[in-house]
């Protein structure tokens, strides 16, 4: 009878700590699927993913608020009954599939995924806490190991999809196993509820918990910290799933290691260490960093976002209350991390022009530091951050003669007296630049002078009489530069600032000798809608930062473009990148039995001619003088709507 008694034990601890591991390893699995899957709808736009994760964040807090409530007020019996109800109605929500909506930007993101995934995050979202309760409420155990397990099985989940699931798997097939996975742990969780209240505390502890502001604070400045660093790295390299894992893996890691054991965190040491983190994070948000190599500038933001996570969740593991009051710490946490995620995905979009969530935040987090260790080195400390955060803002907003910031990102309009030059700047990236003289104004700048790819394209194709041009991507406008009388130049551009900009703040579209013309939206999505127009040459220019859109580089984007241009036509994409090696993925999506050529330009300082590389395709013999042969890169494998890979084309 006492081995059966120990085995009935060890399956109820076995099919709780079963289905933590695998909830908490589907919550977070589906995050980078789910940003992946819509992110073609919304332009490619880093602000997908700031906008997911703030989806993700609230769905959680909700789902702990459901947990607080069935966990206060009814016993583990009845909370097993009623949980397993609602896990058994979200399976009507299988399998999960994304589908567009007419909303767009912030409120389009919010709109697809709670359509798909709501009900399933919700039910996962609570299981945590819920099975945390009936693991303390059965006398198993220390509830709060679980919470370090459902983080480490988070991490586990994160860090399988840029390297196992993204690299091998089509996003139908993630979609479907993913599904299936969640199907799996919901027969766990009903298992565990089996067991409920089948020993131990029986009743409800009502009243027994209270809240602390603190265990808001903490989690509040981490999950805006996530965010900000988050959009900073995807908007100045890409907006790809392995730039939104790093840092989420590491602010799970920092769960992991401070809520597994006592230990693990010394705040002295952490509290020395954060010192040192704010102030790498300062100088590397505040200065521009696009010349900065891939690795180090990932590791060194990333690096200092995980002193800062750890001291943050490490100061709230040591003050985690005893387990009555289990689901209230949990709920003031996760309602602290909503917060946060709002503040800086949806609240400073909207007050501030530039990422000053970030500085703010990080001034947030020593004041915190301060007030704990109450000592006038840490005093002093905050002061000299804040200052120097300040002087960062003052240096990023001056000699912008405008500056604005939507969805899309921040651009400002820079004027730089000492060359003359205006330049339209969005994120450390120029995006077109205009000699104020009237003398020079028309001249055609950085990457678009007359000796690169574009320019010596333009003049080649359109030198026998009028031509007809399109590209995806505005910036300042400069390539109307090139448009002659009877020439048409369309331009597809998804942010409606910089068409705002390139119409107020330059003057390459007023004073073009062609017919210029514009269509809002998204250039891929546009093209779809439209007839074959027959372009002479279509260009892809379409950037956010130093980044490249992906679904505007799949097997079915190139279908897209063929079909819009004339027999004859040429395709252009401009490859310019600091981070990404795009030549050979271009090669491999775009090339075939038509010629194709890498053309690279010098800079020209005197002349404001930046240095840029397009790869040229088209049925022209004479394609092949204009640029240089992309040698092919074996093993890479051409990315389509369904699958695309970012370390494939790292730097």
């Amino acid at each position: 009878m006492r081995i059966r008694k120990y085995d009935n034990r060890l399956v109820h601890r076995a099919l709780l700590a079963a289905g933590v591991f695998s909830s908490a390893f589907l919550l977070f699995q589906v995050q980078p699927l789910a940003a992946k899957a819509i992110l073609p709808w919304f332009g490619g736009s880093a602000g997908v993913w700031a906008v997911s994760l703030l989806f993700f964040q609230s769905i959680l807090w909700l789902g702990y608020l459901y947990a607080h409530v069935l966990v206060t007020n009814l016993s583990p019996r009845r909370q097993a009954a009623v949980h397993s109800v609602v896990a058994a109605a979200s399976l009507l929500a299988l399998p999960i599939a994304f589908r567009p909506v007419e909303a767009q930007a912030a409120l389009g993101v919010l709109s697809v995924l709670a359509a798909a995934i709501g009900a399933p995050y919700f039910v996962l979202s609570a299981t945590g806490p819920i099975v945390q309760a009936w693991y303390a409420a059965s006398n198993l155990g220390v509830p709060y190991r679980l919470f370090a397990l459902s983080n480490l099985a988070s991490l586990g989940g994160l860090l399988a999809y840029p390297f196992l699931i993204e690299p091998n798997a089509a996003v139908s097939l993630q979609l479907t196993a993913w599904s299936a996975g969640y199907a799996v742990t919901c027969a766990l969780l009903l298992g565990a509820a089996a067991f409920a209240g089948t020993r131990g505390q029986a009743t409800p502890t009502r009243g027994r918990a209270g809240f602390r502001a603190i265990w808001f604070l903490l989690p509040a400045c981490a999950s805006s910290l996530l965010v900000g660093i988050t959009t900073h790295l995807t908007q100045n390299v890409s907006p790809a799933p392995l730039l939104w894992i790093v840092p989420l893996g590491l602010y799970l890691l920092s769960f992991v290691l401070t809520f597994d054991r006592d230990g693990w965190y010394s705040p002295d040491l952490f509290r020395l260490l954060l010192s040192g983190a704010l102030f790498a994070l300062a100088i590397g948000v505040l200065r521009e960093s696009s010349l900065v190599r891939f690795p180090l500038l990932v590791g060194w933001l990333s690096g200092a976002f995980f002193l800062c996570c750890v001291f943050l969740h490490g100061e709230l593991a040591r003050l985690k209350p005893a387990a009555d009051s289990l689901t209230s710490y949990y709920l003031a946490l996760a309602f602290g991390g909503a917060c946060g995620g709002v503040f800086a995905g949806l609240v400073a979009p909207i007050l501030f022009p530039a990422y000053y969530e970030i500085p703010l935040t990080l001034l947030a987090v020593s004041v915190l530091a301060a007030r704990m260790e109450k000592t006038r080195l840490w005093a002093g400390l905050t002061a000299a951050l804040a200052i120097l955060l300040a002087w960062g803002a003052w240096q990023y907003r001056g000699g912008a003669i405008r500056m604005e910031r939507n969805f899309y990102g921040v651009v400002r309009v820079v004027d730089d007296p000492k060359d003359g030059v205006r330049s339209l700047m969005h994120g450390s990236v120029n995006h077109g630049q205009q000699f104020v003289d009237e003398r020079r104004m028309m001249w055609p700048t950085a990457y678009y002078g007359r000796a690169s790819g574009v320019g010596r394209l333009l003049q080649q194709v359109c030198a026998g009489g009028p031509c007809r041009v399109g590209v995806i991507g505005l910036g300042a406008g400069t390539l109307a530069a090139y448009t002659r009388t009877g020439d048409t130049m369309r331009f597809y551009e998804i942010d409606p600032s910089v068409i705002d900009i390139a119409r107020r703040d330059f003057r390459f579209l007023t004073a073009s000798d062609g017919r210029i013309e514009i269509v809002p939206g998204d250039g891929r999505i546009s093209l779809a809608a439209e007839p074959p127009i027959n372009f002479d040459v279509l260009l892809v220019d379409a950037f956010s930062g130093d980044s490249v859109p992906v679904h505007l580089l799949t097997r079915e984007a190139a279908t897209l473009y063929w079909r819009h241009l004339k027999p004859n036509g040429v395709l252009a994409l401009h490859v310019t990148n600091n981070y990404l090696d795009l030549p050979p993925l271009v090669r491999a999506v775009f090339g075939g039995e038509r010629p194709i050529v890498l053309a690279r330009n010098p800079p020209e300082p005197e002349n404001g001619v930046l240095y840029s590389a397009w790869v040229l395709i088209g049925d022209r013999p004479s394609i092949g003088s204009l640029g240089e042969p992309i040698p092919e890169r074996r093993g890479l494998r051409p990315w389509t709507d369904d699958y695309s890979n970012l370390l494939s084309i790292l730097s």
